[in-house]
């Protein structure tokens, strides 16, 4: 047909640093992407946290990890992950998918991927063991609770 251009085929995004779908991974994919920007400046978990992401996520910015959260030095949580999955560019990362990716491509992807969810695995130890807290020990207040 005339007038009608075919898109060309670009090769996938560069491969992710793991096999995995983990946090860790996936916050080491984007820093290696230049999709992750880490803040050292001490940030207010009252208010200020979900502005910052609010005006993150306006810009198309890419994910924000917050090391210093005011009154979160000593706590078991003291960073925060927010507009890790915000932008495009990052989804199409997290689902492997090419930058020129269209809409329809993206949506038949995640469709086909919940289709086939992992299944869970119990393990002994790990990362996921590292902190376990029960009964008095639970204190939600370790944890910033963005506004």
């Amino acid at each position: 047909m005339h007038g009608v251009e075919k898109k060309a085929k670009t090769k996938p995004i560069t491969p992710p640093a793991s096999n995995g779908p983990d946090m860790r991974s996936w916050m080491r994919d984007l820093e290696m992407a230049g999709l992750l920007r880490r803040v050292k400046a001490k940030v207010d978990w009252d208010e200020e946290i979900g502005a910052l992401a609010r005006a993150n996520l306006a810009l198309k910015g890419a994910g924000l990890l917050l090391e210093n959260i005011k009154d979160y030095q000593d706590t078991i949580c003291t960073q925060v992950l927010t507009c890790a999955v915000g932008a495009r560019d990052q989804i199409l990362r997290l689902a492997r998918l090419p930058r020129d990716a269209t809409d329809k491509e993206l949506v038949r992807h995640f469709k086909n991927v919940y289709r086939k969810p992992i299944a869970p695995v119990t393990v002994e130890n790990g990362p996921v063991k590292s902190n376990i807290l029960t009964g008095a020990e639970i204190d939600l207040n370790q944890f910033p609770a963005a506004k």
